[in-house]
Parts: C-alpha cells; sequence; structure tokens
C-alpha cells in the first residue's frame, strides 16, 4: 500500500514492473509530459499495447473515481473509519485533500478504533481461512 501512496522509488512492491505501472500513474495523474510518454514507451515496449491500455484505463477509472469522491465531499463512513484509522494514520492519507472530508477521530472514537479492531481482525483472519 505505501506503494500507491508514496510512490514506486524504484520498487515494485511486490507486483509485477510494480514501479513502472506507478512511474506512469504518478506521470498520468500530476501531468508530467515528459515521465508521461517516457513510461508509455516503456510499458508499449516490455509489455505490449494491450497492458499499457489496461494502465491506461485503469490510471483513468481510479483519477474518474477520486474526483467523483472529491466533488461530492464523501466522507467514510463510520466502520471504514474506525477500522482503517491505523491504517489511514501509517500512511499519512491525511495529507490528500480528499481526507478533509472526513472528521479526526477524537479520543473516545481512537478508544474505540482500538477496541474492535482487536477483536473483528482476528474474526476477520478466521473468516478469511474458512472460505479459501
Amino acid at each position: 500500500m505505501r506503494l500507491a501512496v508514496d510512490g514506486s522509488n524504484g520498487s515494485d512492491g511486490g507486483v509485477a514492473h510494480g514501479a513502472l505501472l506507478s512511474d506512469f500513474a504518478t506521470a498520468a495523474v500530476t501531468g508530467d509530459d515528459s515521465a508521461l510518454e517516457r513510461t508509455r514507451r516503456e510499458i508499449l515496449n516490455k509489455l505490449g499495447q494491450e497492458e499499457l491500455v489496461d494502465a491506461a484505463a485503469l490510471v483513468a477509472h481510479y483519477e474518474k473515481m477520486d474526483r467523483i469522491a472529491d466533488a461530492t465531499g464523501l466522507p467514510l463512513d463510520a466502520p471504514m473509519q474506525i477500522l482503517g484509522g491505523e491504517l489511514r494514520d501509517s500512511l499519512d492519507i491525511g495529507k490528500f485533500t480528499s481526507a478533509q472530508n472526513t472528521k479526526v477521530a477524537g479520543p473516545v472514537l481512537s478508544a474505540l478504533q482500538r477496541t474492535l479492531r482487536a477483536i473483528m481482525l482476528p474474526v476477520l483472519k478466521h473468516l478469511a481461512t474458512r472460505n479459501k
């Protein structure tokens, strides 16, 4: 997840060609035309035309969804805020503009987050292994 938030820094993040795809996505959303042209050419040469089209479609889809969420002021719902608070903090999600739409957890909600995570994470892990 750190790869998605901070960019590739040369790491594939466990995904085949992850650094290249991350660099392509970053260039596309930041408007860096020279980086976009370079990464587009590299994807075309290494992965082929179909993969380039897939990568561009995926970047466009997520950019669209992010813009919709930002435009509507879509906040995180309470369960997601409770279960994802620690992850959001570790990834420093608050630095992004859209984070202003979700209220920062106060001391009571923070305590509730820790308690519910301690209960729910083992349950979710158990359910995940049971459904394999």
